[in-house]
């Protein structure tokens, strides 16, 4: 019955207005995938958004993994390094990629055999779920476009993850960020069918503690999306960058010294990342700097790391170069994806811990209080196309 009444009631749904509320013609949420017309986005740059979300939340995957692991922290990350503090030039990238292939094939790794670097399905999914809140985004702009891009990503990001019942910050299971489009169907809870009583409460979840932060770096994925003018080609260029930044990170994990016995730990602590330091802060004086100078300089320069051997202090300044190298090249510093620098900055951001913050349960609690309410104003805005 209620299907059959549902059908007539959307069948009937016009556009008109009156005083004191809102009236949009209701849309076929299930079927809609392009995006308003003020943005056109091709399936392949669509997918090709997704793919780069993925693995850059694979590479900064990565990075947390290996300071968590040995214990290191890294003052900089390549979400840091802009085109604004470090302006490079494509012949730069060019020797940089040299540098890094070349590191990459003869450094001395305990990581002997380091397959292509792929994302995992919990990396996929976490870039699937942002993907759908952004195109469920764009579907509510379509009905009314005074509300804000990237603000709404957000929204639709806590509607459809966050705001239920079941939620995958508990258990970490993954079908729950991939199950948007249920959560967008009748036999869900019309999760993209928000009202302005959604709206506010989102806005009250988003106060608490860390979460306002993490949840920015979702929307200004959206608004990156929303302005995107270039092709799937130049989103090709910066997934194979971070590719290649994220094996330079496994390879240097793994990093063994010829001559001197030493623990990971001790070793980036106290040298490696130290040694990077200086090499970006030589570059943002001097960008034109290329990596192999600097290493020829370093190399020649029989004040540091005098305690090492050749071979040790060799592998040393390489590996520190290279960390550098990856970073550039993977982040939005790379002048060969500057048309996805924004795009860039968010998707790096979005660590382990970053989607930690997305959840808070005490604010949980207070978001699920009330849900019936605001659960009602959806159904009545879904088949009246009213909102109140």
């Amino acid at each position: 019955m209620f299907k059959k009444v549902l059908s007539l009631c959307l069948s009937l749904t016009m556009i008109f207005s009156i005083t004191g509320t809102t009236v949009l013609a209701a849309a076929d949420s299930a079927n809609y995938v392009a995006v308003t017309d003020n943005l056109s986005v091709s399936d392949d740059v669509y997918s090709s958004i997704r793919d780069y979300i993925s693995n850059a939340i694979m590479l900064s995957d990565t990075i947390t993994e290996f300071e968590n692991e040995y214990e290191v922290s890294f003052d900089f990350k390549p979400q840091d390094i802009t085109s604004d503090i470090i302006n490079v030039s494509s012949e730069w990238l060019s020797d940089a990629n040299s540098f890094l292939d070349s590191y990459n094939s003869t450094a001395v790794s305990r990581n002997a055999k380091i397959a292509s670097s792929q994302p995992d399905s919990g990396q996929s999914a976490k870039a699937d779920a942002i993907m759908y809140s952004v195109d469920r985004a764009a579907f509510s702009i379509l009905r009314n476009p005074t509300l804000d891009f990237g603000k709404e990503t957000q929204y639709m990001f806590i509607s459809h993850y966050i705001d239920r019942n079941d939620y995958y910050w508990s258990t970490e299971d993954e079908r729950l960020l991939l199950d948007g489009p249920s959560m967008s169907g009748e036999n869900g809870f019309l999760a993209d069918w928000i009202t302005p009583s959604d709206r506010q409460t989102y806005e009250l979840y988003m106060a608490y503690s860390n979460i306002n932060t993490a949840l920015q770096h979702v929307g200004n994925i959206g608004i990156s999306i929303y302005s995107y003018g270039g092709t799937g080609d130049d989103i090709s260029i910066g997934i194979e960058a971070i590719k290649k930044a994220d094996r330079t990170m496994t390879v240097a994990s793994g990093l063994v010294l010829q001559d001197t016995v030493i623990s990971v730990t001790e070793l980036f602590n106290n040298d490696i990342i130290p040694l990077a330091g200086q090499v970006k802060d030589i570059l943002i004086q001097d960008s034109a700097l290329k990596l192999s100078e600097i290493y020829d300089d370093f190399m020649e320069d029989e004040g540091l790391l005098s305690l090492y051997s050749g071979p040790d202090k060799a592998a040393i300044v390489s590996t520190s170069l290279a960390i550098v190298g990856a970073f550039i090249l993977g982040g939005p510093a790379n002048a060969a994806i500057a048309t996805i620098k924004t795009l860039a900055i968010g998707s790096l951001s979005l660590t382990h811990n970053t989607y930690s913050n997305f959840f808070n349960y005490a604010a949980w609690v207070t978001l699920r209080y009330g849900f019936s309410g605001r659960y009602a104003g959806r159904v009545w805005y879904y088949l009246t196309g009213v909102v109140y």
